[in-house]
């Protein structure tokens, strides 16, 4: 693991988003590290002086990452919301009586 690499393709990053007219926002911005060591080498970043949090989870494109790739929360968050449209869909069906309505 080189450190001035790291620093290096972070500041390689903010003049491309310069030279290109892009402006990067650190509020937005998060650090994950994906690993599978028990103890993995931590490194802060900053953008313009503003120092990154580290997240152990993200959310991008609807997924959501954990930092071992499991993929357990973005499972788990699935799964919960698919249990919420079942509990809303027997709540609103409950007094159906007609056997023609339940079967279309």
């Amino acid at each position: 693991f080189n450190l001035s690499l790291t620093s290096n393709l972070t500041s390689n990053l903010i003049e491309w988003c310069a030279f290109n007219y892009l402006e990067i926002n650190p509020s937005k911005c998060r650090i994950v590290t994906y690993t599978r060591k028990l103890s993995p080498v931590i490194y802060n970043y900053a953008i313009n002086s503003v120092l990154l949090p580290r997240v152990t989870s993200i959310k991008d494109l609807r997924v959501q990452f954990d930092m071992k790739l499991t993929f357990s929360d973005h499972i788990n968050q699935i799964c919960s919301a698919a249990m919420k449209m079942l509990g809303f869909i027997f709540r609103s069906t409950k007094s159906f009586t007609n056997v023609g309505a339940l079967k279309a």
